[in-house]
């Protein structure tokens, strides 16, 4: 009976021992977390990575972008490399969201352990609108609708530079002659933008009545 104990005690210590050699060597690939926690969509970035009980001699690893909920089905793959850091760059077409990336390999067997979540940005845009004639001394509303994320600097053809986190951005402007407004610029985290649109806005001068009195005596013909 004791004899019998002894070997499922001896039978169950091998089979821990041998779980937890294998676990051991398993092969696993640790990607590092994106710097600062946040990326423009577009940018050039490099993804560093830490591998175990792996050979990485003549390995292609390929780095994968989750989806925008940072989870990696419909995944994008941007970028393969043969060593750590690999240089990726974020598609530009890739939506605002909390993302992860993941770099993976050519074999199966891996355990792959993806970054913490990082916030893609994006770059910005400036439309600017408000069509309008308006009389001399009177005003005109402007608009300028953004994209990307805030705050945004933005610079008109007359160089006069602000920058807002209002969204859309109104303001009144008091041309004294007609004058068609544009955006030279536009910029926000991630760099400069692309600016469209205009506002044309016309003058009209005040029409005004040169009244001369005249006299009129009683009787006579008008």
């Amino acid at each position: 009976m004791r004899l019998s104990i002894r070997v499922e005690l001896v039978l169950i210590l091998l089979l821990v021992l041998v779980k937890n050699a294998l676990f051991a060597q398993l092969p696993t690939i640790v990607t590092s977390n994106v710097s600062g926690g946040t990326a423009c969509a577009g940018a050039t970035i490099p993804v560093s990575f830490v591998t175990s009980n792996l050979t990485t001699t003549n390995r292609l690893f390929i780095v994968q972008l989750s989806n925008a909920a940072g989870v990696f089905t419909n995944l994008t793959s941007i970028g393969t490399g043969t060593r750590s850091p690999i240089q990726v760059t974020l598609p530009a077409s890739t939506l605002g969201g909390d993302y992860r990336l993941r770099v993976i390999t050519d074999t199966t067997g891996v355990s792959y352990t993806p970054s913490a979540v990082f916030m893609m940005l994006k770059p910005p845009t400036a439309f600017l609108s408000g069509d309008t004639s308006i009389n001399v001394g009177g005003t005109a509303q402007l608009s300028i609708a953004f994209t990307g994320n805030g705050p945004w600097t933005y610079t008109f053809t007359n160089t006069n530079t602000a920058t807002t986190s209002l969204n859309p951005l109104k303001g009144l402007v008091q041309p004294t002659v007609s004058t068609t407004y544009t955006l030279q610029s536009v910029t926000n985290i991630c760099g400069p933008g692309t600016v469209s649109g205009s506002a044309r806005v016309p003058v009209f001068p005040r029409l005004t009545r040169d009244v001369t009195a005249t006299r009129w005596c009683a009787g006579a013909a008008v």
